[in-house]
């Protein structure tokens, strides 16, 4: 709206920005001036980028690397600035390194399957976008039970109870359980709760062994050996001094 007194009033369209005109002439009420023009610069204000939300996905004890631009590569900033990235909260289940320009490298907790996820935002350097969610999916994999062997030493007549799963690091999918492979030649062992007791033969001074097998829920095995050292008792002499 242009007035009389050269004063006037410009609205632009929403979400205009860019240069606009309009021509005018002045008078003096017999004769008009030659045609002048009035050119405006609409500048649109700051606005805030926006975040949204990423999923990824990997294998159980794989570790995910994500390149630039990374997480930033569905956000966005009206006036083109460029962005970075901030960290809101991080992951539950495992190690995050996550950079200013998108990317990341995730690693999950050794053995872990399931769901996790990190919160980040994004800055223009004046304003700060909506915190966004990165999901990662962490796929079990397939894990083999493996046995390692053992040596344990004991007393004649006394009953030895070996946790041969103390060693075993690798305990497959789902609960581990143990049984007997084969048997010692100088002694009788007993699986109970996973404890194996071997119980020397009477009077047996010596070295033994078996055999035992660590199986977990999907039927996979892995055999190792234990084996046995097995010294005198002490005894009393005359005067009652133990030698």
């Amino acid at each position: 709206t242009l007035d009389a007194d050269g004063s006037f009033v410009y609205l632009p369209d929403p979400d205009f920005a860019g240069e606009d005109l309009f021509i005018y002439m002045a008078t003096d009420g017999s004769d008009k001036s030659e045609p002048a023009t009035v050119t405006v610069t609409v500048i649109l204000p700051n606005r805030a980028p926006v975040a949204n939300d990423d999923s990824f996905q990997l294998e159980e004890d794989q570790v995910l690397e994500v390149s630039a631009l990374g997480v930033l590569e569905n956000d966005s900033d009206t006036e083109g600035q460029p962005l970075t990235v901030v960290l809101v909260s991080d992951v539950s289940h495992g190690s995050l390194i996550l950079n200013e320009d998108g990317s990341f490298t995730y690693a999950p907790d050794l053995d872990y399957n399931g769901l996790d996820s990190f919160t980040y935002q994004v800055s223009d350097g004046d304003l700060s976008s909506n915190s966004a969610t990165v999901s990662i999916e962490v796929a079990s994999v397939n894990d083999i039970p493996l046995a390692f062997d053992d040596m344990v030493q004991g007393e004649e007549g006394v009953i030895i109870e070996i946790d041969v799963l103390v060693n075993d690091e690798v305990l497959g999918d789902g609960s581990i359980s143990v049984a007997l492979e084969t048997i010692p030649d100088n002694g009788t062992v007993e699986v109970i709760g996973n404890i194996i007791h071997f119980t020397p033969t009477a009077g047996f001074v010596g070295e033994d062994s078996f055999i035992y097998a660590t199986t977990d829920v999907d039927a996979e095995a892995s055999s190792a050996m234990v084996s046995i050292s097995i010294t005198a008792a002490p005894s009393l002499s005359d005067d009652g001094i133990v030698e």
